[in-house]
């Protein structure tokens, strides 16, 4: 078999040598880190806060969706079929139609 050795006058260049570490896993710190927070670690108060929050925004939502339901859509501002997709983008789609998609009333 023929050597493969080039020779070209020009000494070898170095070769560096890396020395690979061994990493230890311990149970001490997770290897995934939780993102978020499941409901028994909020605290009462927090879980009392979501609970009035998300009450509040069902009863906009409802509100909002009965009177869409109930009002000609003479006294609606815009196409009834519009507002609909715009009550399910919580919490601002009641708020909004609730204040801004009512006709005022001239009764």
């Amino acid at each position: 078999m023929a050597d493969r050795t080039v020779v070209t006058g020009e000494p070898e260049a170095p070769v560096a040598s890396f020395r690979v570490e061994p990493v230890s896993l311990t149970t001490e710190e997770p290897l995934v880190k939780r993102s978020h927070k499941h409901w028994s670690d909020l605290s009462a108060r927090q879980q009392a806060a979501i609970l009035t929050l998300a009450s509040v925004e069902l009863s906009l939502t409802a509100t909002a969706a009965a009177d869409l339901w109930c009002r000609p859509a003479g006294q609606i501002r815009g196409s009834k079929t519009l507002w609909w997709p715009l009550l399910l983008i919580q919490p601002i789609g009641p708020i909004i139609y609730l204040t801004l998609g009512r006709a005022p009333f001239t009764g």
